[in-house]
């Protein structure tokens, strides 16, 4: 059996609540006293560990390197490493994590650096270079950046797409990278088209950022760039890869494809500025700028943290919890990750810290479905929510992988929209990942739904 969608719009309009945030410049963290270092911080293998308790790191040192398929980790402060400890990661899992205290001097915060001529280096040079200083994709799916480009490489992508369209409600950090690196994120996107061999970037980029807009369109013609900006909506999930592709292509893309199948690379304008920091400065991914937001916090605003850094200083940074604060999530409060421990670090993948109110998660009694079909007009994907959510509680997990369960970006549209407030999005995600490695692994590849 072939599943057929039709790809409605879908999407929902969620109060965003960028306007604390969006308007204010981005400032540095206080560089902590301890860093907690993951040894995973991307979707990948966990990195081999190369430093012992007592061992002495400097800043930017390599202290787990990963596999050809995954992403170093570097050290992120200068000092001792006072143990290993094991703990979890939201997005990552469970691994071993370096616990480093702060000591002696830095090597590159806060001095000048040598810009590099990247254009005069070999394609395979610069494509190590990113390898070797672990950058990932920092805005979506947290892939290693020179696997991801790799992979493009041989589908012989013909486009580069910025994502700028940052559609998560409280998110802003990417709007205010636009406008306050707008340099850099040029030059990292030009770099990557640079190793895709192709001249064709476009920044796509949400009609709600008119300042990042204009200030992107005038670096693009001082330089005489034939790169261009192009205003995309604003209907969440505009940024995920599916509907940010309908916009700018106005291309679906083939079910179980990615976006290479349309010859597209798309990259977070997160990535594009680290791209850049890596190659022109030689500086490892050991920071980045994220979010700090929700009716909880006293001062919401965008940071650029060092990674390993506690949730509890970056939110002591911002001014410390509301009593209000009934929940923090890492991300957004559609997609994102409930935290109960706040010395949970600051990893590649945080793109935000949300101190929710009880209003703003819409706290309400689980209630039996009503059939109301919300969660289907809401599917940017064109699935039906309810019913996988049926299939998979009875345990027919192979007829609601029949009707798109794999096809679900797991953006929580649905979840959002349920008036029975039923973990529509939560439920699908967990039976995706509970039956991949068992089911997957033995599934023979021919069953008349493949052959189609």
């Amino acid at each position: 059996m072939t599943v057929v969608r039709s790809f409605p719009k879908g999407g929902i309009h969620p109060h965003d609540d960028k306007e604390r945030t969006r308007n204010g410049s981005i400032w540095n963290a206080a560089i902590p006293s301890v860093c907690v270092v993951p040894l995973r911080q991307h979707w990948g293998p966990i990195c081999e560990r190369l430093v012992e308790t007592g061992s002495r790191v400097t800043e930017g040192m390599l202290i787990g390197r990963a596999p050809v398929d995954g992403a170093h980790v570097h050290a992120p402060v200068p000092g001792i490493v006072r143990r290993i400890r094991t703990l979890h990661i939201p997005e990552c899992g469970e691994c071993e994590a370096a616990v480093i205290e702060l000591s002696g001097a830095f090597s590159k915060l806060g001095k000048d650096l040598d810009e590099r001529d990247w254009r005069s280096m070999p394609r395979k040079a610069v494509l190590a270079l990113l390898r070797d200083l672990g950058i990932v994709e920092l805005s979506g799916s947290p892939l290693p950046l020179h696997h991801s480009l790799q992979h493009a490489r041989r589908a012989g992508v013909g486009r580069v797409i910025v994502n700028g369209a940052e559609s998560s409600p409280y998110l802003s950090s990417e709007d205010r990278l636009m406008q306050e690196h707008c340099s850099e994120l040029v030059t990292g996107a030009e770099i990557i088209a640079h190793l895709l061999h192709t001249e064709d970037i476009v920044v796509a980029i949400g009609a709600d950022k008119k300042a990042a807009a204009h200030i992107l369109r005038n670096e693009l013609g001082k330089r005489q760039s034939s790169a261009r900006v192009l205003e995309v909506g604003t209907k969440y999930p505009q940024s995920a890869v599916p509907q940010l592709l309908r916009s700018v292509q106005r291309k679906e893309i083939p079910y179980g494809k990615d976006e290479h199948e349309v010859s597209c690379f798309v990259l977070g304008a997160a990535t594009a500025y680290a791209t850049a920091e890596a190659v022109l400065f030689g500086k490892p991914c050991v920071e980045r700028v994220l979010t700090v937001a929700g009716g909880g916090i006293a001062r919401s605003g965008n940071v650029k943290v060092r990674l390993g850094t506690s949730f509890r200083e970056v939110i002591d940074e911002c001014g410390g919890l509301d009593a209000s604060s009934v929940r923090i999530v890492s991300g957004d409060p559609l997609t994102g990750f409930e935290v109960t421990d706040l010395d949970t670090p600051v990893t590649k993948t945080t793109r935000g810290i949300l101190a929710l109110t009880r209003s703003e998660i819409r706290d309400a009694e689980r209630r039996s479905c009503i059939s109301c079909g919300r969660c289907v007009r809401a599917c940017p994907m064109g699935l039906e929510p309810q019913r996988l959510y049926k299939l998979i509680e009875h345990g027919r997990q192979l007829k609601a992988e029949a009707n798109g369960l794999n096809a679900c970006t797991e953006c929580g549209c649905c979840s959002h929209v349920c008036p029975s407030r039923i973990p529509l999005m939560q439920r699908i995600a967990k039976s995706k990942t509970e039956h991949f490695s068992d089911y997957r692994a033995t599934r023979q590849p021919t069953y008349v739904e493949d052959q189609l």
